[in-house]
């Protein structure tokens, strides 16, 4: 880290009107973020860390994306985004971010899109931005950014996902009997990966809200779509095809299933979360879910047996990692409330 002497130096170059002279301060802050000691050395000096936040909405695209790279590693860590919201009480920051998101080229509105889903990451930070978003009626605006598909605003998927763990937000999409989180449940067979995240948690977060169960499972559309994506290409008895939702009956040998635990763990949460209600435990075994669960444990204790490079005559000598352990015993028990709750 730079001297006393040389901070100050660099602290007033910022101050400078010169984008020449900005930027190489800049630069130092931006490398200084990516160390523990860096990091917490810029969450102590908050006129930096402001004066970094005005350079959100620069006019010079290198100093924007630098101070953009440097608060996205800072918000990375939970104290980070803390800090961010304590020098960002007027949302000058965030609106900064959010006028970006489809004003700036692609590279800056990717670079802030990021940052948002890094703020909304934890509950605080997803309020303090959907307060900003909710006051100044951007959310359809946003939503249909992400429905234009562009690559650029794919990351959206993940901020709204994010944002749902605020139960005004999740209003907002289950409004009009899911106006809005019907169009999301499409993502959830996305071919980009972050899509598909950001959806399913979008679904999870959205199904804390009892009240809605009874909409969400009057037929087997919402259902079949959160389970499309944990089902294989496993032959099933003409019996249990039947019982399922009309869109996973008889798939073709080449479905996959989901490859991202991350999105299979979430979507199994979401089905477990059905199943808080009494009506919403009979929709899981009207529409046979535990045939899917079933077949998704098979699944996964294979992969874990197929990834063992040794012979092994007894796999109950297999050691699975602890952090496997526990998502299968995630997906188990959520297998066994559904069929016996």
């Amino acid at each position: 880290m730079a001297s006393a002497l040389e901070l100050r130096e660099l602290v007033e170059l910022l101050k400078s009107d010169n984008p020449r002279i900005i930027q190489p301060a800049c630069e130092y802050f931006c490398g200084l973020s990516g160390t523990v000691d860096g990091l917490n050395f810029i969450l102590s000096q908050e006129s930096i860390f402001k004066q970094l936040m005005n350079f959100c909405s620069h006019e010079n695209e290198q100093v924007l994306l630098l101070a953009l790279k440097t608060i996205t590693n800072c918000s990375q860590n939970e104290n980070g985004t803390y800090f961010f919201i304590a020098c960002d009480k007027e949302h000058f920051c965030t609106k900064s971010l959010l006028d970006s998101v489809h004003t700036r080229s692609e590279i800056v509105s990717l670079a802030s899109i990021q940052l948002i889903e890094n703020l909304t990451r934890i509950d605080s930070g997803a309020r303090h931005v959907f307060i900003f978003i909710q006051e100044n009626n951007l959310f359809e605006n946003l939503f249909r950014l992400l429905l234009s598909n562009q690559p650029c605003y794919h990351d959206l998927s993940l901020v709204f996902g994010n944002i749902c763990q605020v139960p005004a937000a999740r209003k907002l999409f289950l409004q009009k009997d899911g106006e809005i989180f019907n169009k999301v449940l499409a993502f959830l067979s996305h071919e980009n990966s972050s899509c598909r995240l950001g959806a399913a948690n979008c679904v999870k977060n959205c199904c804390f809200e009892t009240a809605d169960h009874e909409w969400i499972i009057k037929d087997d559309s919402v259902i079949g779509a959160m389970l499309l994506p944990l089902a294989g290409p496993e032959e099933l008895t003409e019996e249990e095809n039947d019982c399922l939702p009309i869109d996973l009956q008889y798939l073709p040998s080449e479905k996959k299933r989901e490859t991202i635990n991350d999105v299979i763990i979430t979507l199994v949460q979401a089905l477990h979360k059905l199943c808080s209600t009494q009506k919403g435990r009979d929709a899981m075994r009207k529409w046979n879910v535990y045939v899917i669960l079933r077949e998704l444990d098979k699944a996964t204790i294979e992969v874990l047996i197929g990834d063992d490079v040794e012979e092994c005559d007894d796999y109950n000598a297999l050691q699975v990692p602890p952090e496997v352990q526990q998502k299968l015993q995630q997906l188990t028990d959520a297998e066994v409330e559904v069929a016996h709750s």
